[in-house]
């Protein structure tokens, strides 16, 4: 008796792979443009954490200057250097409250790698400055700040507060200038002025002297 085979189905074509040569140059295409976007986008982002850290430092200026107008009174701005149980934290960060000394305060963080170096009029800047204050009267304008618990002279307020804030991540000098920004304070208005490394000129003509860059 003869039985009836059936036909085997046809065979599908196998798909072919991907040989280890292939891979191996894929992925040295894909490291290459990952790197090319490192270099590229690098600067950008320290640069944005610099200015995203001098926002936060003038907002909370800004909210200590109308807290105390507002309620009429004097009002301390105050900005630490952060620590950890004792010792300063690495990497360095920095926190500014508005309203230092009242009975509920709430400090704000700055980025990490983000230093702050303050100056009093044509002085030297202080890039040892663990902490600064800042307080403002009922009519706006300055009416004490200290550094490192030293408290600046009745001179020194008559000249403009400088507040600098640079990357400490590793980076060529140029781009560290580049990035860095200022806030300045007049005491005697209370008025503030922000600005950054477009305000440098090369003559010395320029709000930022050469002094002033935190990378000579």
């Amino acid at each position: 008796m003869w039985t009836k085979r059936l036909a085997h189905p046809p065979l599908r074509p196998r798909a072919r792979g991907f040989t280890l040569v292939e891979l191996l140059a894929s992925m040295g295409i894909i490291v290459f443009v990952l790197s090319i976007a490192i270099l590229a986008i690098g600067p950008a982002l320290r640069a944005a954490g610099t200015k995203d850290g001098a926002r936060r430092l003038r907002a909370a200026l800004d909210a200590a200057r109308v807290k105390a107008i507002q309620q009429r009174r004097a009002v301390r701005f105050e900005a630490q250097q952060a620590s950890d149980g004792g010792n300063f934290k690495v990497p360095e960060q920095w926190g500014v409250t508005p309203n230092a000394g009242d009975p509920t305060y709430e400090w704000h963080a700055l980025p990490e790698f983000v230093t702050v170096d303050i100056k009093a009029g044509s002085g030297s800047w202080q890039t040892d400055a663990t902490a600064f204050t800042i307080t403002f009267g009922a009519d706006a304008t300055v009416v004490a700040a200290s550094v490192n618990g030293t408290a600046l002279s009745p001179t020194d307020l008559l000249s403009a507060i400088t507040i600098r804030l640079w990357t400490l991540r590793e980076a060529p000098n140029d781009e560290v200038n580049k990035g860095a920004c200022f806030i300045e304070i007049t005491p005697i208005t209370g008025v503030f002025t922000s600005y950054g490394y477009e305000e440098y000129q090369e003559d010395g003509t320029g709000k930022v002297k050469a002094a002033d860059l935190p990378k000579s």
